[in-house]
């Protein structure tokens, strides 16, 4: 079923919406859990190789069923240290709240289950499948195209581009939600999660084309959030091939940081979810140890006012701008009166200048 191209028809896209809401219902029974376990890595590779081809479905509803199955796939293989599933409710305006792993370091993540050879643990498992190689395009040359050696040489791995470039197309196709570019990027030590992920009544912004890419996206950003404490769990040295800190250096050596840079324009009103995710990416960036780039630094601060810690209290940036002194040589107030150039010229040099005759 998954070879068959999607997009010709919309009853066809329904059968496909059908079928992985089939798929995820698997996941909220222990035997259907046991199954999803049985069959890995299918249909999660399968899955990804779709959302990488052009016969991807053209809804964002699907694709969204789609990453939330691989987000599953990190659920059903929980370490030693964590408890069972828990269930994951859905808020008022459709997003589907995750549950957050652990965030205890332990040497070795040794899950529960058995996870398929040749792995020995999650993140190596969803590294996998989010490498999976993009299929070739329906109207590809049979002989495919290689560099030169000397172009090949020059060239810097980008391991996630092809993930990265279905995230990035959303951003793209929606480039006139992202119209809010003094938004910064949260603070996650001054954002309450409560107040952002509380229950809040459907606006004007949603069901739409643009509330369903941003849902799209929101849901990227739990996927890749996911997979980043998996691999923080590990605790490897920042060199190893499988630390978080290679992770995200993967990632922005992949072009992370302009999706972050045009994610965090979007409104922070109606998608405020979104906006904590991305918080929530930050920080595990910062806890891997990897050093942001300038141009996310200066754009992190404390979310508005009404989704901010009471207590919270801001930090001193080291790239915050200094007062600059009023300089009271140029101003003029608005009972003062014009001062002569000459005049100016020997209040300057200390002369008290001529005398006024009577």
């Amino acid at each position: 079923m998954l070879e068959v191209e999607w997009r010709e028809e919309q009853r066809d896209d329904q059968i496909l919406h059908e079928l992985l809401r089939c798929f995820k219902a698997l996941s909220t029974s222990s035997i259907g859990q046991f199954a999803l376990r049985s069959s890995a890595p299918r249909p999660f590779v399968q899955l990804v190789s779709l959302l990488y081809s052009d016969k991807k479905p053209g809804d964002a509803c699907s694709r969204i069923l789609m990453v939330e199955l691989l987000i599953i796939l990190i659920e059903l293989y929980p370490s030693s240290a964590q408890s069972p599933i828990p269930e994951r409710p859905s808020s008022a305006l459709g997003l589907t709240t995750t549950p957050r792993l652990g965030t205890t370091s332990l040497p070795v993540s040794k899950s529960q289950y058995p996870l398929p050879a040749p792995h020995n643990n999650i993140f190596s498992l969803m590294r996998a499948i989010l490498l999976t190689p993009k299929p070739l395009p329906s109207e590809c040359p049979s002989m495919p195209i290689s560099p030169h050696a000397f172009i090949e040489s020059l060239h810097h791995p980008r391991i996630y581009k092809s993930y990265l470039k279905e995230v990035s197309d959303v951003c793209r196709d929606y480039f006139w939600i992202f119209c809010h570019p003094t938004n910064g990027i949260w603070d996650m030590d001054a954002v309450d999660i409560a107040k952002v992920e509380a229950p809040r009544a459907p606006g004007g912004m949603t069901g739409g084309v643009e509330f369903e890419a941003m849902n799209y996206l929101t849901t990227q950003f739990k996927l890749l959030n996911g997979v980043g404490r998996a691999a923080a769990e590990l605790d490897l040295p920042s060199d190893h091939e499988l630390s978080a800190s290679k992770y995200h250096h993967d990632l922005f050596m992949s072009g992370m940081e302009r999706i972050v840079a045009i994610s965090r324009k979007a409104s922070t009103m109606y998608y405020p979810t979104l906006h904590l995710e991305i918080a929530r990416y930050i920080q595990l960036v910062r806890d891997a140890g990897m050093e942001l780039p300038f141009g996310l630094q200066r754009m992190v601060a404390p979310p508005p006012s009404n989704l901010c810690k009471p207590e919270y209290e801001p930090k001193a940036s080291a790239h915050a701008a200094k007062p600059v002194p009023k300089d009271t040589r140029h101003s003029r107030g608005a009972s003062a009166a014009p001062v002569l150039p000459s005049v100016a010229m020997q209040q300057h040099r200390g002369n008290p200048g001529p005398s006024k005759g009577p």
